[in-house]
């Protein structure tokens, strides 16, 4: 217990008190979480965390001498964006796979209850979309001018529910007493799914609970309550840490920090030229800037672009 007390401790003293990434001139503070029910149905979504699952298979196969022998098959695949998630504040949300993104309508101040046009672009997409919200419609143009494509979607919105129309496959966000459910008429993928607010401080979303003390929400797999152990750094917000435990969030002074198991993950800082992260890869931690003025907002990674800009 007192050696994971030392550890955590030197590792975030290392990380506030180190030569910042970004000057703390630039650094502007996070205000104070509060974890929301919520969801984001159109893709309009900066992606600046993924995280990825690796699986292992063992198999028996025959092998070239005769007799048998074990291969061993690992799989590493990437978080898919799933429409439920919770607001954390701050101009973060985080879906029930634990994708941590930028929702574009809350950064441009757009809302439902309002016409708009936001043109966006999608990484390996090489055309573009425009949403344009009229009434009680919002369209999706997507054109690719070199190869004449132009593909349309639609969602239908109606007092109490989205409705998302692509040819045969349509997805449906209700809201409900507490929060919001999921259902789509894909072939083994139309579960219905919830995410509800149980109290002021806790949201079960899927397969997964939140849970908010403080600066701190920690996240656990459904069934799994029991803690572990706690520990209370002194200055800082309480650090828990749950059996079994997904995700843990939480801020210091001007830096959002991103743990999985235990392992630092991330750190997100925000600027006033948007937002700056620090993603552990296997030759450290790599940056990505992602730059926004107000009415538009990028993420370049390598040779793909996302970009959102309020028409």
């Amino acid at each position: 217990m007192k050696s994971i007390f030392v550890t955590v401790v030197t590792v975030l003293l290392f990380l506030s008190c180190a030569s910042a990434p970004e000057s703390v001139k630039e650094q502007e503070r996070f205000g104070g979480f509060d974890i929301t029910p919520s969801h984001e149905l159109l893709g309009l979504r900066i992606v600046l965390i993924r995280p990825s699952k690796t699986t292992t298979r063992t198999r028996t196969v025959t092998a070239p001498g005769g007799g048998t022998e074990e291969q061993t098959q690992v799989d590493t695949s990437n978080a898919n964006d799933h429409p439920l998630c919770i607001d954390l504040g701050n101009g973060v949300s985080v879906d029930s796979n634990g994708v941590i993104f930028l929702p574009v309508l809350n950064l441009f101040g757009l809302d439902m209850d309002e016409d708009w046009d936001v043109e966006g672009r999608v990484q390996k997409s090489f055309g573009y979309t425009v949403y344009r919200k009229r009434g009680n419609t919002v369209d999706y143009d997507w054109e690719n001018a070199a190869f004449l494509v132009k593909v349309s979607e639609k969602v239908q919105i109606y007092p109490d529910k989205l409705e998302r129309t692509a040819g045969k496959f349509v997805s449906t966000v209700t809201e409900t007493k507490d929060g919001f459910s999921f259902k789509n008429n894909i072939p083994l993928f139309g579960k219905e799914r919830f995410i509800s607010a149980i109290d002021e401080n806790t949201v079960d979303i899927v397969n997964y609970r939140a849970v908010q003390e403080g600066d701190t929400i920690y996240f656990m797999k459904a069934g799994k309550t029991d803690l572990l152990r706690r520990m209370d750094i002194t200055g800082m917000p309480s650090r828990i840490v749950l059996n079994n435990g997904v995700l843990d969030i939480y801020v210091m002074t001007r830096t959002l920090y991103v743990f999985k198991k235990e392992v630092l993950t991330a750190r997100i800082f925000k600027t006033a030229q948007g937002y700056a992260v620090y993603e552990k890869s296997s030759f450290g931690f790599k940056k990505t800037v992602v730059p926004f003025d107000g009415r538009k907002i990028e993420l370049k990674q390598g040779m793909l672009l996302t970009y959102f800009k309020k028409l």
